[in-house]
């Protein structure tokens, strides 16, 4: 299966790899070009059998051999709606095309022995779930798209990091895929909203590794499992730069607690918007830094001796944690499981029922945020929904459905002990509350 699906990505991994290639023969205008999945190629069009459709055919010095069969629009000299790519090896694809020429939309690869494949595309680029299933239907692999290459992809393409070697020429591995393996050594957030891991090898040398924790971006979401400081982990990540904290603008916050966090303790420590916004004005410009930082920011700073040297920052793309065992292919739906693993529950669908027990309504977007007490369980999700209308619904029993989206994280201020973090519930974005 792993060869196959290798074969099949021919054209569509060169194309996610070398984004906007042109590969054509020469300028003759003879020729048109289609884009597919971000690269673009040459071939001679001519009228398929039924009349009715256009058929392009690449030329001889393409990468991949394929034809395309579908409606041409000479307006814009573009494929539009529903094509077939046929590829040499004898696999077909169904896609469609979107007026600007781009494929779009749920993407579905037929291979001669019945298996197929599905993903989806955006703007003529890939992401989300590539899935592999038999020919009895069987789901048999699923990999996911990160920037439009597969996460396998990265882990394989990644190398080793020689710290010194890289400390001293940081510039030549600019933008490469890199593996680390060693033990979280803490867990800090940013102003840019990322989670950031500090990990140090059994070399003892340090490394930052950042992602976005609560958002779901389709085209760049990291398969971050949720961590806590002693975690043993393997690490892939894109090398960004060395930080150097003489010149530096990174500032670092306490973390969030997770979802284990006391309900009840929650309820007393959780700050409303009125606080937040009373301490946001207690901000003062910090002019040696040039810069505003929130007073709640100010409070959560942290200083770690360990990041007042120089040291290398890499943009996460997955890891794997010792000990975690969860399995994409035999997820088990527990509420624990959903939220050490929040990646692989993005556009889950779910159902719950429970009680509201805290709310917040963002006036500008019509956006109302609740925390759910699910039925019978001390299980908490967060859910979101567009609200025209805000009544108060505290305390009240909902039944919601909808989709598992990441993470939301609350802001909580404990008085007593002066601190400030986050705590973590899996997200639900609804599509129907009733009572």
């Amino acid at each position: 299966m792993k060869n196959k699906f290798f074969k099949f990505l021919a054209l569509s991994l060169a194309a996610t790899l070398l984004p906007g290639t042109t590969v054509c023969a020469d300028d003759s205008s003879d020729y048109v070009h289609v884009d597919v999945f971000g690269s673009v190629y040459y071939g001679t069009l001519a009228a398929a059998k039924d009349g009715k459709s256009s058929v392009f055919t690449a030329v001889p010095e393409s990468d991949s051999q394929f034809t395309i069969t579908g409606k041409w629009d000479t307006n814009t000299s573009a494929f539009t709606q529903d094509c077939t790519i046929a590829y040499s090896d004898g696999s077909t694809q169904s896609i469609e095309y979107n007026k600007k020429g781009l494929i779009q939309g749920d993407i579905r690869t037929d291979f001669p022995d019945g298996s197929y494949q599905t993903f989806s595309a955006a703007s003529g680029k890939p992401y989300k779930a590539l899935r592999t299933f038999s020919s009895s239907d069987e789901l048999t692999a699923i990999d996911w798209y990160y920037k439009c290459t597969l996460m396998s992809t990265w882990k394989s393409d990644a190398g080793t990091v020689d710290y010194d070697t890289l400390m001293e020429t940081p510039y030549e591995y600019i933008d490469l895929p890199f593996t680390v393996k060693g033990t979280v050594d803490a867990i800090y957030e940013d102003s840019n909203n990322h989670t950031d891991i500090k990990i140090k090898d059994d070399d003892g040398n340090i490394y930052l590794f950042y992602y976005q924790s609560e958002d779901v971006n389709n085209f760049a979401s990291a398969n971050i499992p949720s961590l806590s400081e002693g975690d043993r982990l393997s690490i892939t990540g894109i090398f960004s730069n060395i930080q150097n904290p003489e010149d530096s603008t990174l500032h670092l916050y306490e973390h969030m607690s997770g979802s284990d966090y006391n309900l009840d303790s929650l309820k007393k420590d959780i700050q409303n918007n009125d606080f937040i916004e009373a301490m946001d004005k207690l901000s003062k410009k910090d002019t040696e830094n040039d810069e505003t930082l929130s007073a709640l920011l100010k409070m959560s700073e942290v200083n770690d001796s360990d990041l007042e040297k120089i040291f290398p920052i890499f943009n996460s793309v997955t890891a794997d944690v010792i000990g975690n065992d969860c399995d994409p292919m035999n997820l088990q739906n527990t509420y624990q499981e959903i939220c050490d693993n929040p990646f692989y529950y993005i556009d889950t669908d779910i159902s719950l029922d429970g009680t509201v027990v805290c709310e917040n309504f963002d006036a500008d977007s019509s956006k109302l945020t609740l925390l759910v007490n699910e039925k019978g369980t001390s299980n908490v999700y967060a859910v979101t929904y567009k609200a025209e209308n805000f009544n108060s619904i505290l305390n009240k029993e909902l039944h919601i459905t909808g989709k598992l989206s990441n993470t939301h994280r609350v802001p909580y201020y404990n008085d007593e002990t002066k601190s400030l973090g986050y705590v973590i519930y899996p997200l639900i974005s609804a599509t129907e509350v009733t009572e």
